[in-house]
């Protein structure tokens, strides 16, 4: 009926459960039947992460093929925890089953969903409402904004909110500034206002940005992997948004959090969990 996870997915009308002979091996692929049936469900399901910088659109798509971006390993979803029992039921009909070491796991709570397929392995992770990581990127009325994936300003928040950042999360950056950036036709705009909004709020997540940033500008001028790209443009991006970010008025709780600076821990230690 629907070629979910690779090979003919189909869901028994009496069972409904889903019988999977020769489930994809390729991520991506899966992450297109996924979403294409949580929307015939009626479900809110947008991909984030690696996968969702890929397939926000075609201009991040072409620029990942051009960078040589590695396709992800594994899914991150984001959701409404309002349709936590479709979601649910939606991942064990087509055969993902729960991680038992994370599915009750204190440290998420119930804002998080973690499941195996029991034929191909690929994991997947659900986040509801919110992405809780290094800082907290609220979803609250955000999902309607675009179909398929978060939006390209949420996509560069979840990216620039992480601590420890490695290359292929600069890639990611990369991608979506170079993807959005002057000259680009028919673009999604990045909503520069909304994320300053956010960071105009909170110096912690103000302070991460801002280093990860110049970490970005650092790799891009020395990394011969964005000479496929028109790597200039994006430095200008990466100037032009710290200017953006610094000119912006910052609130009072701001002004009391930079006071204390970089002496007390500014982002949440996250753990690694097991995937």
């Amino acid at each position: 009926m629907s070629d979910l996870l690779g090979d003919t997915v189909e869901l028994s009308p009496s069972s409904g459960e889903a019988h999977a002979p020769g489930p994809s091996t390729d991520p991506l692929r899966s992450a297109a039947g996924l979403l294409a049936e949580a929307e015939s469900r009626g479900i809110s399901l947008r991909l984030l992460g690696s996968g969702g910088v890929i397939l926000h659109c075609e201009h991040c798509s072409r620029l990942c093929r051009l960078l040589n971006r590695e396709p992800p390993g594994d899914l991150d979803f984001a959701g409404y925890a309002r349709e936590s029992g479709q979601i649910v039921s939606l991942f064990h009909d087509l055969g993902f089953e729960d991680d038992p070491t994370v599915a009750h796991s204190q440290e998420f709570g119930t804002n998080r969903l973690i499941y195996q397929h029991a034929i191909n392995n690929l994991k997947v992770d659900v986040f509801l409402d919110l992405l809780r990581m290094s800082h907290t990127l609220q979803f609250k009325h955000r999902l309607e904004l675009r179909s398929r994936t978060l939006t390209a300003e949420d996509l560069l928040l979840s990216k620039l909110q992480i601590h420890a950042l490695t290359d292929k999360d600069i890639l990611d950056i990369v991608t979506l500034l170079g993807a959005h950036g002057p000259g680009i036709p028919d673009r999604d705009s990045i909503d520069m206002g909304y994320i300053l909004r956010i960071l105009r709020t909170d110096w912690g997540w103000y302070h991460t940005a801002e280093l990860n940033l110049h970490r970005v500008h650092q790799y891009v001028a020395s990394s011969n992997r964005v000479r496929t790209i028109p790597y200039s443009a994006v430095q200008t991006q990466v100037t032009d948004f710290l200017g953006r970010m610094a000119r912006e008025p910052k609130t009072l709780s701001w002004k009391v959090r930079s006071a204390i600076g970089a002496r007390v821990p500014w982002y949440e230690d996250v753990e690694e969990v097991h995937r």
